[in-house]
C-alpha cells in the first residue's frame, strides 16, 4: 500500500489534486494495477495530515494493517520534498558533460543555482529557502556563502569553461557551426545606484526603464537555436560598439574558420561592416529601411511586388545588386495586411490625440513629429501624406550580405533570428535574469553565467521532449515528491506516483523510473 496523488482538471481549467491510499495488485491479465482503499482528500487541504491519520486508523480497524502498531498514533508524515526536476536536470547536466566541466569544489553549488533558475528563480538568499523544499542530499551542507563563492569561481573560469561548453554542445548535437546568430538585450539593476559596479551604466533600455542602471548581454546561437556562448558589456555600450568585440573574441576563443554572422538591423554600423570585411567574415545583416537615401529606397522597395520568388505563402524574396553590394528584399503579404491595418488605426489615434493635446513635449516624447504638421511648435494637423508614404514598407524587410549563398537561403537564415529572440525572452522571464541585485561586477557576471547555463539545459530538455509542451511537462514534474514517513523508530522514504505528463520527462531523458535512487 502507498499514497498516490490524482489530478482532476475542472471545467474552468483549474487543477485539483487528491490524495488516495491505494493497494497494488496484479490483474488476471498480468497487469500492475491500483485499488483505491481510501480517498483521503484534497492535497491543498490544511487538515490533510489529520485525515491521513484517520484513514490509517480505519485500516487498522479493518485488520489490513498489523494491529500491534497503532498507526493512528505511531505513523507520522515527516516531510515531502520536490524531487522530479532535480532528477531530470541532473541527468541532462551529466549527459551534456557539465559534471566534468564543472568538476571541483563548487560543482553542486553551480548545479543548484541552475536548477533554481529553471524551477523557481530567486535571489541567492531566497535560494537557500528553496533548497529546503527540494530532496537532494548533495546540497545538505551548502551554505549561502558557498553560492557566492561558486559565482566567483564561475566567472574566474569563464574563458576555459566557455570553450568546453561550446565544443561539448556542438559535438553532442552534431552541429556544423558555420552560422552564428547574435543579438543583445539590456538587463536592469535594482541596487543602490551610487554603489553599483562600473559595469552598470544608464543607457538606452530595451525594457523602457531608463531610470535604472543596466548592463548589456550578448547571446550567440547556432542556426538551430543552440546557445553556444554569451558576453556581458557595460550598460551604456550600444550594439554597434559591442559587435566588433564579440566578432574578435568568438573567432579567437573558439578557433573558428568560416562563420556567417546573422544580425539584426540595430547591430551594424558602416564601421562594423568594415571590421567584418577586414576579418574576412561573411554576414547577413538587416538594413534600416527608413534610413536609406530616398532614391536608393525607391530602387529597393518601390517595386509594386514584381520580380519576387515565392518561398512560402508568407515569404517572397528577390535579389538586387546596387553599388557592388548584394541586397535581398523580402516580402510577407500577410504582414503587409497587418501593417496596413495598424497604420489606419494609428491615423485615428493620432488624430484624436491632436485634438486633445497640442504641446511640443508630447510630440517629442512619443516620436510623432514626422507625422504632424507644425507651425511655431504648435500642432496644426496630421501629416496624412507622410503616413501614406509608409505603405512602401508594408510587409517588407531588406538584408545586406556578402555571402555566396543562394538568396532564397539567405532569407531563411535571417528568419532564424526569432530563435534568439525567444531565448532572450526565456532568459529574462522564465529564467528571471532581471532584475539584478548583486553588488560586485564578478557576482553579476557569475549570475548571468548561471542564467546562460540554465538556458542551455532548457534547450536540451525541450529538444528531448520532441514537441511535447515544455511548460505542461515541467508543471507536472514539479509535483513529483520524495516523502519521508516514520513508524515508531523506523523511517520510510518513498517517491510519489508520477502525475499528469511528468512521466514524459523521465522518458525524454532516458531515466528509468524504477532506477531512481532515493539516497
Amino acid at each position: 500500500m502507498h499514497i498516490k496523488t490524482k489530478k482532476r482538471i475542472n471545467k474552468n481549467g483549474t487543477v485539483v489534486e487528491y490524495v488516495q491510499l491505494v493497494e497494488s495488485y496484479i490483474s488476471d491479465e498480468g497487469k500492475h494495477k491500483h485499488k483505491v482503499l481510501f480517498s483521503i482528500g484534497r492535497k491543498d487541504d490544511p487538515k490533510l495530515q489529520e485525515k491521513i491519520e484517520k484513514a490509517t486508523f480505519k485500516l487498522a480497524e479493518l485488520g489490513r494493517i498489523n494491529s500491534l502498531v497503532d498507526l493512528n498514533k505511531e505513523l507520522a508524515h515527516v516531510w515531502s520534498k520536490s524531487i522530479g526536476p532535480c532528477l531530470v536536470f541532473r541527468k541532462l547536466w551529466n549527459d551534456l558533460g557539465f559534471n566534468v566541466i564543472f568538476e571541483g569544489e563548487y560543482h553542486e553549488e553551480i548545479f543548484m543555482m541552475v536548477v533554481n533558475r529553471l524551477c523557481d528563480p530567486r535571489s541567492k538568499l531566497s535560494c537557500m529557502d528553496w533548497k529546503e523544499t527540494v530532496y537532494e542530499p548533495f546540497w545538505d551542507d551548502i551554505k549561502l556563502h558557498n553560492l557566492y563563492l561558486g559565482l566567483d569561481w564561475l566567472q574566474k573560469s569563464k574563458g576555459r569553461v566557455d570553450v568546453q561548453i561550446f565544443n561539448r554542445t556542438r559535438n553532442l548535437f552534431d552541429q556544423n557551426v558555420d552560422l552564428i546568430l547574435f543579438d543583445t538585450t539590456s538587463v536592469s539593476y535594482w541596487g543602490e545606484g551610487d554603489n553599483a559596479p562600473a559595469l552598470l551604466k544608464r543607457g538606452h533600455a530595451k525594457n523602457k526603464r531608463n531610470d535604472l542602471k543596466q548592463l548589456m548581454v550578448g547571446l550567440f546561437m547556432t542556426r538551430e537555436g543552440i546557445p553556444v556562448g554569451h558576453e556581458v558589456f557595460p550598460g551604456n555600450q550600444v550594439d554597434v560598439v559591442s559587435f566588433p568585440q564579440v566578432v574578435t573574441k568568438l573567432k579567437e576563443r573558439f578557433n573558428l574558420g568560416r562563420i556567417i554572422w546573422v544580425c539584426d538591423r540595430g547591430m551594424i554600423s558602416k564601421a562594423n561592416l568594415d571590421i567584418l570585411e577586414g576579418l574576412k567574415q561573411e554576414y547577413i545583416i538587416g538594413v534600416k529601411m527608413r534610413q536609406l537615401e530616398s532614391g536608393f529606397k525607391a530602387v529597393l522597395l518601390d517595386d509594386h511586388h514584381v520580380g519576387y520568388t515565392k518561398l512560402s505563402n508568407n515569404l517572397f524574396v528577390k535579389v538586387k545588386e546596387v553599388n557592388n553590394k548584394r541586397y535581398i528584399v523580402c516580402y510577407n503579404p500577410e504582414q503587409a495586411e497587418i501593417d496596413a491595418t495598424n497604420r489606419e488605426y494609428f491615423k485615428q489615434i493620432i488624430a484624436k490625440k491632436v485634438v486633445e493635446k497640442n504641446d511640443k513635449d508630447w510630440i517629442v516624447k512619443n516620436g510623432y513629429r514626422k507625422y504632424l504638421n507644425l507651425k511655431e511648435d504648435i500642432i496644426e494637423s496630421v501629416n496624412y501624406d507622410r503616413l501614406e508614404k509608409e505603405k512602401i514598407y508594408d510587409g517588407k524587410w531588406i538584408l545586406l550580405t556578402n555571402t555566396g549563398l543562394e538568396y532564397t537561403e539567405i532569407a531563411k537564415h535571417y528568419k532564424s533570428l526569432w530563435q534568439i529572440e525567444r531565448a532572450f525572452k526565456e532568459l529574462k522571464s522564465t529564467l528571471d535574469l532581471s532584475p539584478i541585485y548583486h553588488w560586485t561586477e564578478k557576482r553579476i557576471r557569475g549570475h548571468i553565467f548561471i542564467c546562460f547555463l540554465a538556458l542551455v539545459l532548457e534547450f536540451s530538455f525541450r529538444k528531448a521532449l520532441k514537441g511535447e509542451s515544455y511548460t505542461k511537462v515541467m508543471s507536472d514534474l514539479k509535483q513529483v515528491q520524495a516523502v519521508l514517513s516514520k513508524v515508531r523508530d523506523k523511517e520510510f522514504l518513498k517517491r510519489t506516483e508520477l502525475p499528469g505528463r511528468s512521466h514524459l520527462a523521465f522518458r525524454a531523458v532516458q531515466l528509468q523510473i524504477s532506477g531512481i535512487n532515493l539516497r
